[in-house]
């Protein structure tokens, strides 16, 4: 299977006036250990996902991105440009996380991916995983608005 690639901290790529994610949404990630909220900004055009969280200098304690896909493939992301360290969640179509990367460290170029198909990766602060016991097999709910068109 073919890795697609999505840079979420090259904006140069894409026009310099893209747009951040305009959106946030209440989401639950259930853990062995209980839950833990999120309110997550959306990711849902080729324009904020490539934007990502780049440029940042932080993150709140319950905020983070959702990046979502309109189709099912292997997405890998990278860090260019981005300031602060964070944890990437691959998410399936079952809403189940099939992989994490803990602790990326800001500025690099290695490419992370789950290694299979997923439809949505949340990015938390670095080291957050770990904290809240946050495990391949954990399940997450959201709901995204009915009129958000992912493309």
């Amino acid at each position: 299977m073919r890795t697609l690639k999505v840079m979420v901290a090259s904006a140069a790529l894409f026009c310099a006036t893209a747009a951040q994610a305009a959106e946030a949404i209440d989401a639950i990630i259930y853990t062995t250990r209980g839950e833990v909220p999120l309110k997550l900004e959306l990711a849902v055009t080729p324009e904020t996902r490539i934007q990502g969280l780049m440029n940042r200098d932080s993150l709140a304690p319950y905020d983070g991105m959702l990046f979502v896909f309109p189709t099912a493939h292997d997405y890998a992301f990278w860090m260019k440009d981005t300031r602060i360290p964070l944890d990437m969640l691959f998410i399936d179509d079952k809403h189940t996380i099939v992989h994490v990367e803990s602790d990326v460290a800001p500025y690099t170029k290695a490419e992370r991916a789950a290694g299979q198909e997923i439809v949505a990766v949340i990015e938390l602060d670095g080291g957050r995983a770990g904290r809240e016991s946050i495990l391949k097999g954990d399940r997450v709910r959201y709901d995204l608005p009915p009129s958000l068109q992912v493309r």
